[in-house]
């Protein structure tokens, strides 16, 4: 909050005469990052003063501090006994506002805003500064504080506290957190001989109800032509609720899986669901894609993958935050003790082949943060057998910083975005692995770099991993529609020329960031069945 934000609320809430504020009510509400500069102070004095006078009995009716024309109350023991102690020391403050200077301290033991207390406030701001900042290690001495009226602490400080250096001071900041309660569920819907089937455009092959979440059930409906909204060669593919008494709100997701069980393709969204009513995707994917060796498809087969996540009650919960640092300091052993694990490659159960290099890692720990290691993994695959994996179109150092993710969160020292090529490369195996947060990284690190020379190539690169890479390819679209005629005469440029599926797909956003339509809003791509 601060000093600033404290005299905001006061004039916002208060009486305009008496600007009257519970200022320790308020601390205790925000916590530390809440508490204004006084509130510090007294907080900072108030533990690393063991000389406060604890066997005062009675409130004495001058023992009090000034803020902003609103004295303390006795509602709190020890903050009242703080107060007589500092009082009795000699120590007077209480806030001031001056609009060319802003607001801080004012020595109250002179009565009038002269010069004199101006420069003892100015001493007194430098002086508090000064102690919090070796409350926090940040300096080695403490300020001669003597012109302000607060020796006694400065002596508490310097002759009992200077091996406690701010250990003790551990307020609780509040947290509110809000859960959702939800519960997943996946089906799966295998189509063997996938290029035979006979549809008119709007004529699914459903998989009757194969996810069941509560009351509720879905199935998955394909449309191997279509729909009236669906170009020709496109399919599309929707979720359909067969049952629920209820309204439900969902996020899902369609997946196509080759035979090797990789996702090929996925969208995923948001939607309201009853009895009867489908959501999906026009236009998902082309037909002459379900049928290419050279993704993974074979015999004819195609299998597609619905996940629904009901998402439930929303409950808010504030609570004070007393762990924080402990927090931290325990995911910082978690992944410190998960590095080890994988440099040493102790315990490993698992081999990834790439090429003349073998990666020892562990089964439970690809599995936990990739779908595609987890399917990989499943009793009825080989490689759950062999316990080898073979890599094909990865080189070793990217999935060593692919495995180093996974493992860890990051990857040491950002190495992998010094080389274009390996980021790219490090992008299309995280994407492909569906290891969202390091797809969601890379975008991040990619992006912050980007220039006029690289946009073209990582607008294909983008648009080829697909929705993963949205939030990328968004931001290649506006730097080359900014920077059109510099971005034609890259490289990068005349390779995504040649190739036509993802000039089809970006060149519109392209025209609509040049000169975009107005008051026209982009149609959803999702729309409700009829």
């Amino acid at each position: 909050m601060g000093v600033r934000g404290l005299l905001s609320y006061v004039l916002r809430h208060a009486d305009a005469m008496t600007q009257r504020v519970d200022l320790a009510q308020e601390a205790q509400y925000y916590g530390r990052n809440g508490v204004t500069l006084l509130v510090d102070i007294l907080d900072f004095c108030a533990r690393f003063l063991p000389e406060v006078d604890r066997g005062a009995k009675g409130w004495e009716g001058d023992a009090t501090v000034q803020v902003c024309g609103s004295d303390f109350v006795q509602h709190d023991e020890a903050l009242c006994e703080l107060i007589f102690a500092l009082r009795h020391a000699g120590i007077y403050l209480e806030f001031f506002l001056d609009p060319p200077r802003g607001c801080g301290l004012l020595d109250a033991a002179t009565s009038a805003w002269t010069e004199e207390a101006k420069r003892r406030c100015s001493q007194g701001l430098e002086a508090a500064k000064a102690v919090r900042q070796w409350c926090r290690g940040e300096r080695n001495d403490l300020p001669n504080l003597a012109e302000v009226h607060v020796t006694t602490i400065r002596r508490a400080l310097e002759g009992r506290a200077t091996a406690r250096r701010f250990a003790a001071h551990a307020v609780a900041e509040m947290e509110a957190t809000l859960t959702v309660s939800k519960q997943t569920a996946v089906g799966r819907f295998r189509i063997d001989g996938f290029s035979l089937l006979s549809r008119k455009k709007g004529d699914p092959v459903t998989s009757g109800p194969i996810i069941e979440i509560g009351d509720s059930k879905w199935e998955i409906l394909v449309y191997p032509s279509g729909n009236e909204r669906c170009k020709d060669g496109w399919i599309r593919v929707s979720v359909r609720c067969t049952e629920g008494e209820q309204e439900v709100r969902a996020l899902y997701s369609v997946s196509v899986v080759n035979a090797a069980g990789e996702v090929k393709h996925r969208l995923e969204e948001e939607a309201t669901f009853t009895s009867g009513d489908g959501w999906g995707f026009d236009n998902f994917i082309r037909q002459e894609r379900l049928t290419d060796r050279t993704k993974g498809f074979a015999d004819d087969v195609v299998i597609f993958e619905a996940t629904v996540t009901v998402l439930g009650r929303e409950e808010i919960r504030r609570q004070p935050i007393t762990g924080s640092e402990s927090k931290m300091i325990h995911s910082e052993e978690l992944a410190s003790d998960l590095k080890a694990l994988w440099e040493s490659g102790q315990h490993a159960d698992l081999t990834l082949q790439v090429g003349e290099t073998q990666l020892q890692v562990h089964g439970l720990i690809l599995a936990a943060r990739s779908a595609v290691f987890s399917r990989m993994l499943a009793s009825d695959m080989s490689e759950a057998k062999s316990r080898v994996i073979r890599i094909v179109d990865a080189d070793a150092e990217t999935m060593r910083c692919l495995c180093e993710y996974m493992y860890t969160g990051t990857v040491r020292n950002n190495r992998p975005f010094e080389n274009a090529d390996l980021a790219g490369s490090l992008l299309q195996a995280a994407a492909k692995y569906e290891v969202h947060g390091l797809v969601r990284w890379c975008s991040a690190k990619i992006a912050a770099t980007l220039g006029v020379d690289t946009a073209a190539e990582w607008l294909v690169l983008a648009s080829q991993i697909g929705p993963q890479a949205d939030a990328l390819k968004t931001k290649c679209v506006h730097l080359a529609a900014s920077n059109l005629s510099e971005v034609q005469v890259t490289e990068g440029w005349q390779r995504f020329m040649k190739n036509p599926r993802v000039v089809s797909e970006v060149a519109p956003l392209l025209f609509q960031a040049i000169s975009p339509p107005p008051g026209k809003k982009r149609r959803r791509a999702c729309e409700k069945l009829s």
